[in-house]
């Protein structure tokens, strides 16, 4: 099948009875990025807003275990036209994986709003994400005003506030473990013969395990020290003035997707917000593997974007 930009005729891919679907390419700056649009067989694609549809850091659009394939057909069914992409320096997307961060991808999500947007013929949009395709979708609908509502499934703290929470649990543990330290008198002979590195002791509890972290992904740890997953924003608290609808999904066998949830998130959400919904699945892990699990998360996500958009 060949790529099209939108406007342009390309052979349609596979179909269902309420469904169809065409490969898609569109342009993220310099970037050339790889989509499939799945349509309302019935072709009142511009009747309902588009939904954009967000992998995680790792994956590509199909999401694990097809997952993502299988919501926006369901979207598709429900008369909205959904497109899933691969980020850039994913699947069949141009760009380089270490070169891209969280900016990067909000950046190509807003691009798919865009290409989605002139192809079906209105300015409105939703989005959908997964792990970090959750932080990406919140990333772009707050600076977007196109984006009424997002459905995120599995989202984890942003790296500001989540960083904040595990450099406090870290400095307990190292403050805990130079406490047993100090109770043992062979410290202190060790630190007479300089056997000790004090000065590393001192950096580990100021600046965390490590100090600065290299450039993700950089098996030699040079260039630029940076986190890729961190947003030079502040989005968590740029979501206490977004307008639209929120449905933060999580699986209660996903332990740092809960525990980020109910130690970061929700805080914020209650006090800041009260238009979002949460909603917890039985049994489910991180990634929704398990057809139950997996059918009641496609389901319970599409019902809300076909409820509030």
């Amino acid at each position: 099948m060949s790529t099209t930009e939108a406007g342009a005729s390309a052979p349609e891919g596979p179909s269902g009875r309420l469904w169809t679907e065409q490969v898609v390419g569109f342009s993220s700056g310099a970037r050339r990025l790889v989509g499939i649009v799945s349509a309302p067989s019935s072709g009142e694609r511009g009747s309902r807003p588009g939904v954009v549809v967000l992998h995680g850091w790792g994956s590509y659009r199909s999401g694990p275990h097809r997952m993502l394939v299988e919501i926006c057909r369901r979207l598709a069914s429900r008369g909205m036209t959904a497109m899933r992409f691969d980020f850039s320096g994913r699947g069949d997307s141009s760009g380089d994986y270490w070169d891209t961060d969280l900016d990067t991808m909000i950046s190509d999500a807003r691009a798919a709003g865009d290409f989605l947007c002139s192809h079906i013929g209105q300015e409105a949009l939703a989005a959908l994400g997964l792990c970090s395709g959750s932080n990406v979708a919140l990333g772009a609908a707050t600076r977007d005003r196109r984006f009424r509502a997002v459905c995120s499934l599995s989202a984890l703290p942003f790296q500001k506030q989540r960083g904040k929470a595990q450099g406090a649990t870290r400095a307990r543990g190292t403050l805990r473990e130079l406490f047993l330290k100090a109770l043992r008198p062979d410290t202190y002979r060790r630190l007479l013969r300089g056997e000790v590195a004090a000065g590393r002791i001192l950096r580990r509890l100021l600046l965390g395990e490590g100090g600065r972290s290299a450039r993700a992904g950089m098996p030699d740890g040079k260039g630029e020290a940076r986190n890729l997953k961190d947003s030079r924003r502040d989005i968590q608290s740029e979501l206490a003035e977004f307008p639209g609808e929120l449905l933060f999904i999580y699986g209660s066998a996903d332990a740092e997707g809960l525990s980020g949830w109910r130690n970061v998130l929700e805080p914020f959400m209650r006090e800041n917000r009260r238009n979002y919904r949460q909603l917890e699945i039985p049994g489910a892990d991180h990634d929704y593997h398990g057809l139950a699990v997996k059918e009641r998360a496609a389901r319970e996500a599409v019902e809300f974007l076909a409820e509030v958009v």
